[in-house]
């Protein structure tokens, strides 16, 4: 990150400490990027986008729904668990989760060889889905899958705001990154 901020136009911008009791819930790059140059607003990165969606939560939701705030909380946990695992596995192989869309993941994986750690994360995930996307709820059987494209290239990083600040990911391999994972059909990476 340090040569691609240095190496990029740099805009500036009124210094923002974070508080490092939320640096266990931001991005290690947003952490890193903070540190380092806590003035630049834009930085390009080469490495890997993953983005992952998981099906079968929005048909749990709407059974859950009847239940009211017990069917809410126990789709929490269901879903809570699942990030736990896929989480785990992008720790594992030296990704970083950038954002929450729901029930999909954006991940970045940069530095030496991201394109093998950042294939074999989402070959993981995708087995671990297989093996556990079975499960049983309140309301019945559950058949989660997931979906999940992988785009390699310079990702465009923004991070925008004053006294909140929202990290944005941007250009050609964030879009790329999503059209692969919307012609992905279940089951595939």
């Amino acid at each position: 990150l340090t040569n691609s901020i240095q190496s990029s136009g740099e805009f500036k911008l009124m210094t923002v400490q974070t508080r490092p009791v939320f640096q266990p819930y931001l991005p290690q790059l947003v952490v890193d990027w903070r540190q380092h140059h806590p003035d630049a607003r834009f930085a390009v990165v080469p490495g890997s986008l993953v983005s992952v969606d998981i099906s079968g939560f929005t048909s749990l939701s709407e059974r859950l729904q009847a239940k009211g705030r017990v069917g809410a909380e126990e789709l929490i946990l269901l879903i809570s668990g699942v990030f736990e695992g896929l989480i785990a596995i992008t720790h594992r192989h030296g990704g970083d989760v950038l954002k929450f869309r729901g029930d999909a993941l954006l991940l970045l994986f940069a530095g030496p060889e991201h394109e093998l750690r950042a294939c074999r994360a989402a070959s993981e995930m995708q087995w671990l889905i297989d093996e556990t996307g079975e499960t049983m709820s309140s309301v019945g059987p559950v058949r989660l899958r997931m979906a999940t494209g992988i785009h390699s290239g310079d990702v465009h990083f923004f991070l925008v705001g004053s006294t909140h600040q929202e990290l944005v990911v941007t250009g050609p391999s964030a879009t790329a990154v999503v059209e692969l994972e919307d012609a992905a059909e279940s089951g595939e990476v």
